[in-house]
């Protein structure tokens, strides 16, 4: 047997001048790098429900949920065999259960749906509000595969989503639906202040119906809240809720007039001026009910409105944080008050805030009554629905949240990101905590290992909480204004001692810095020695001062230990002593002229922040300003040398001037300097990063950035800018307001706008060993090579005939598990064999540190069962093959193969061996290792069959009398192959098909 021996190094395939790859290579806040939504959707949760629906057909009790912000609807088969975390058994409007796109499924999706329906069929319609319009879905449970709506009210068609005059066709922001006995459609036209009747011999209309009869103006044009400028038996102010009793009188929660009016049938078409019969929540007619005590039936925005079988009138009384029932004719007083602990509370959770709890709602959007007397709630501001059964008033079920307790938006969890802010790495004791400030949900959340995180993990930590499902600010006080050592409200920025692991964190919402003696090391509730900023940990209060914060921001570590503070509200960033605690005061103010000047000046100049936020220091002691307000960053040098105050800046990046704010940047928030002294900016109003020069390179103003992240071009500023429906992408950012670069200079970048926190490699470019195709796929056990920049600060080539998986502390890994055997790793290329047992598909190979595990480089790559290449006599795949003669010559065109001899071909790629091989072992000379795909000579049987495998010369099969692995080499595959008869004297183009896939075309000469 032939046998051919490979290229130690191969010729190098990736510039090096991109610093950092485009695309991130892994995210948290996430499961993957394609979605967006808010604290990591998974069908289970919702953001701001509106509206809930009951059918009770077919002996089973299904729940419909308005999932308003998540633009879609969740549905739930049997309500009374739910069990709470059950994920919903439909999802309406998206492409699934994690999508939560406005229009997530193009015309026929949603966008802030308010108010649900259903018919006596179990056609189920619903108010599309952000698209104008009402929308119905035939019988969703009945439909097989994924239900789509067949019909629009409000809008000619599906494809129009924007408002109109009012008109008997058109709609503006629909918020209440409801139907009457005879199966009419009623509609809230909220934003043109009337309900409209939707005849029910015209719902089934091939085309978008009119309406026949309107309630609250004097035509079908007018659009006025109360007509004529006051309050009226027959008018509305922004009308929500509907509802009908059981002998059709109809009743509207009439929001913005704080009452419930009910109408009498019957009901003239056309524009009757019908007025109301009576009112709840007002005093009379021409009353506002918005200021009547609650205890005095008074109502705070009632939203949902409905009736039970007893007649009984229940009012989502939305600013009151509860729902009333009234029993007509009853007087005003409600004769029970769900989500209080009487008639006259009007607390949200009342008894557990800020948590929510069974017995307490916060902004009750709606509620339904089942046929039992089971009431459902739409809690809305709690983001749940709750079931609260018939003779009781404490919740027994919730939907939306893990248990009652929970009202985060989504459902808030260990894994899930509502706006990065800051992040920080602690590298004072390995394994090295990743630290990131999720804003929104008032915690920091602490991964034990930065290195080691896959795509989706939950945290291990959260500071400012007592567990990881909740977020409310200053939880453990209530979510007062008095804060404690353990609460957060808000945090931003974030910085770790190097020395000691010592972390500082902006408590913005707190006016405060706090410092945590390294975190990990703790057990227990996270706890601060010290506060910055405040005189204790129970202080919150703004203030300007040498002593004092107002909303900071921005805070970094200087070389010296100096503390750098961003205090945004201030307009001015302020320096303390390495030892500053609680109520110290700050050595050196920039930006303003005094410690006791807040106020921002009246021009920009180079003394001048306005609203600075991000700040960085290099080892230089260089102070980097990301000046917020005014559309730049600051420099400033050699800041341990400079005054107390009215320090002038050297540098201002992104601005043509000192004086103007014109430049490259809009609202910058964070940035960072790597190793080099390049500066990475989050140009959070142009949805980018962008990459500046070290300021050795860098005139004083108007400095161009160099490369950006998160558009194609330094011309973008789109957000998500690739994608085309409204999802996230690996290569895209929205509002990004975080930049971190870690001690290898790979970035992190806190993508706000798309709720997760992305890490981006150095580049790389992953290849067949044979080939060098740019994008092809490697196949499982074939040899590849990993091209980049910065892999490693040496070169080595493996020593012994089985390949190791580290060489010059350097590892490859397949999926952030697999690690690969190498056989050369230097500064820009590495060259490896991929594992058999890695998942096929698209996969991500990156190049991190033996020891720690650090990520360096890394990026996608498409793994096959089979992806064929031939080596040839030039690398690259694209010359003539490395092909030996049957007298074991190298063949050329001096020296072509005879028609009828055997010639042996040399590749990689070739799938599955039998038997197998161990990864990075040899060949073995004494048991063949065979190839799984069997030779044949018919073309159609070669390309169409699994497990087949041909080599063409040209259009003509040649006679393959073996395929499998060299004895004494890994991964390299050989074929002999009979040159077939008649092909002619000269080069041949050739090719090795396995699996129906083929491999490069190489030359090889015959005589």
């Amino acid at each position: 047997m032939v046998r051919i021996l490979l290229p130690v190094a191969l010729a190098a395939a990736v510039s090096a001048g991109a610093q950092l790859s485009s695309s991130a290579y892994r995210v948290l806040g996430q499961p993957d790098l394609r979605k967006n939504a808010t604290n990591m959707v998974q069908g289970v949760e919702f953001h701001t429900p509106q509206a809930i629906a009951i059918d009770t057909r077919n002996n089973q009790t299904h729940l419909y949920v308005a999932d308003t912000k998540n633009s879609r609807i969740l549905a739930w088969a049997d309500v009374y065999a739910y069990q709470i975390g059950d994920t919903a058994d439909l999802v309406l409007a998206q492409p699934g259960p994690q999508y939560t796109t406005p229009l997530g499924i193009g015309a026929k999706g949603l966008n802030n749906p308010t108010a649900l329906a259903v018919d006596a069929l179990g056609n189920l319609y619903v108010a599309d509000a952000g698209d104008n319009r009402v929308v119905r879905y035939p019988s969703p449970f009945d439909q097989p595969g994924t239900p789509q709506p067949d019909a629009v009210f409000g809008q000619p068609d599906f494809s129009t989503t924007t408002p109109s005059p009012a008109s008997r066709s058109t709609l503006s922001h629909p918020s209440g639906l409801a139907l009457d006995s005879a199966g009419n459609l009623w509609v809230s036209d909220t934003g043109n202040h009337r309900v409209l009747r939707f005849n029910v011999a015209s719902l089934n209309s091939t085309t978008p119906p009119p309406a026949d009869l309107v309630l609250g103006q004097s035509n079908f044009t007018g659009g006025a809240a109360n007509p004529g400028g006051v309050i009226s038996p027959i008018g509305f102010d922004t009308p929500a809720g509907l509802a009908f009793d059981g002998q059709d009188n109809l009743y509207i929660a009439d929001s913005n007039n704080g009452r419930v009016l009910e109408f009498v049938p019957p009901f003239a078409p056309g524009a009757s001026g019908a007025a109301a019969a009576a009112v709840w929540g007002a005093a009379d007619f021409s009353s506002n009910g918005n200021t009547v005590p609650a205890a005095s039936g008074g109502m705070v925005v009632p939203t949902g409105v409905t009736t039970d079988t007893q007649g009984h009138v229940f009012v989502a009384d939305t600013g009151n944080n509860r729902v009333v029932v009234f029993f007509p004719p009853s007087g005003p007083i409600p004769l029970a008050a769900f989500g209080q602990p009487d008639v006259g509370g009007v607390a949200a959770n009342s008894d557990s805030a800020p948590s929510a709890s069974a017995n307490s709602l916060a902004g009750p959007a709606d509620v339904k009554v089942d046929a039992l007397g089971n009431v459902f709630v739409a809690d809305t501001d709690n983001n749940r629905v709750v079931l609260i059964s018939v003779g009781t008033t404490s919740a027994s079920q919730v939907w939306g949240q893990a248990d009652f307790a929970g009202n985060g938006v989504n459902q808030i969890k260990a894994a899930s990101v509502n706006f990065a802010a800051g992040v920080a790495i602690d590298y004072s004791v390995s394994p090295f905590a990743l630290y990131v400030s999720d804003t929104a949900n008032n915690r920091v959340l602490v991964w034990k290992d930065s290195a080691r995180f896959r795509s989706g993990d939950p945290a291990d930590i959260a500071i400012g909480q007592a567990t990881l499902t909740s977020g409310a600010a200053n939880a453990d006080t209530q979510g007062s204004v008095t804060p404690s050592a353990t609460g957060l409200s808000a945090p931003g920025g974030l910085a770790v001692n190097p020395a000691d692991g010592t972390l500082y964190v902006t408590d913005t919402g707190n006016n405060r810095v706090l410092r945590y003696p390294r975190p990990v090391a703790q057990s227990g509730a996270i706890t601060p020695d010290a506060v910055i900023g405040q005189p204790g940990f129970t202080f919150s209060t703004a203030g300007v001062g040498p002593a004092s914060l107002n909303a900071p921001t921005g805070v970094a570590i200087g070389p010296s230990g100096n503390l750098f503070v961003g205090d945004t509200g201030n307009n001015r960033v302020l320096e303390f002593d390495i030892n500053a605690g609680n109520g110290s005061a700050a050595l050196r103010v920039f930006g303003q002229t005094d410690l006791n000047t807040a106020t921002p000046a009246a021009a920009i100049s180079a003394t001048s922040l306005l609203a600075p936020q991000g700040i960085a220091v290099d080892v230089g002691d260089n102070l980097y300003v990301a000046d917020t307000g005014a559309n730049r960053v600051v420099v400033y040098l050699a800041t341990d040398a400079a005054p107390p105050s009215a320090v002038s800046a050297n540098f201002a990046v992104g601005a043509t001037s000192f004086a103007t704010t014109d430049g490259s940047l809009n609202s910058p928030s964070a940035l960072a300097i790597d190793s080099s002294g390049n500066i990475f900016v989050s140009d959070t109003g142009n949805n980018r990063v962008l990459e500046y020069p070290s300021l050795l390179l860098m005139p004083a103003t108007g400095g161009k950035p160099t490369a950006v992240i998160g558009q194609s071009s330094l011309a973008g500023a789109k957000a998500n800018w690739d994608s085309q429906n409204g999802q996230a992408t690996a290569d895209g950012l929205s509002a990004p307001a975080a930049v971190y670069l870690d001690r290898q200079d790979t970035l992190y970048v806190g993508d706000t706008g798309n709720s997760r926190l992305l890490h981006f490699l150095k580049p790389s470019l992953v290849v067949n060993a044979a080939t060098f195709q740019s994008g092809a796929p490697v196949a499982r056990g074939s040899l590849a090579t990993f091209f980049g920049s910065g892999l490693a600060g040496g070169t080595a080539t493996a020593t012994s005939q089985t390949w190791p998986n580290t060489l010059v502390n350097r590892q490859i890994t397949v999926n952030d598990g697999v690690g690969a055997p190498l056989s050369y790793m230097s500064a820009t290329q590495a060259n490896f064999q991929v594992p058999m047992n890695v998942a096929l598909g698209v996969g991500r190979i990156a190049v991190r540190m033996a020891d720690t595990q650090e990520l360096l480089a890394g990026g996608p790559a498409t793994i096959q069962a089979a992806a064929p290449g031939i080596f040839t006599v030039v690398s690259g795949g694209t010359s003539v093959s490395a092909v030996y003669n049957q007298d074991g010559t190298l063949n050329s065109a001096s020296n072509p193969a005879a028609a009828g001899s055997i010639i042996s071909l040399y590749g990689t790629g070739a799938g599955q061996m039998s038997p197998p091989v161990a990864d990075g072992s040899p060949a073995p000379a004494a048991s063949l290792s065979y190839s799984v795909a069997i030779p044949v000579t018919d073309s159609q049987s070669c390309l169409n069959s699994p497990n087949a495998m041909c080599v063409s010369f040209g259009n003509t099969l040649g006679n393959v009398t073996y395929t499998g692995l060299t004895p004494g080499y890994v991964g390299l595959w050989q074929v002999n192959v009979t040159v077939p008869q008649g092909l002619g004297a000269g080069p041949v183009a050739t090719t090795a098909i396995v699996d129906g896939v083929a491999s490069n075309k190489v030359t090889v000469a015959v005589k």
